[in-house]
């Protein structure tokens, strides 16, 4: 997985889809566990997901 998520930082798109296809699932859970409002629940995804990236 840390080779997956060098290549998705590097740029490389088909690593970048297969990250997030990985973790979206997981994410969307517990999100929607603690949100009610779907496009709340997507913002936090999308910032969970950036913020993510950039630690690492």
């Amino acid at each position: 997985m840390d080779l997956l998520i060098k290549k998705a930082q590097r740029g490389d798109e088909e690593a970048f889809i297969e990250v997030i296809n990985q973790y979206m699932p997981q994410r969307y859970k517990v999100a929607k566990a603690r949100l009610k409002n779907e496009s709340d629940i997507g913002e936090v995804i999308q910032e969970t997901i950036l913020a993510w990236f950039k630690k690492y």
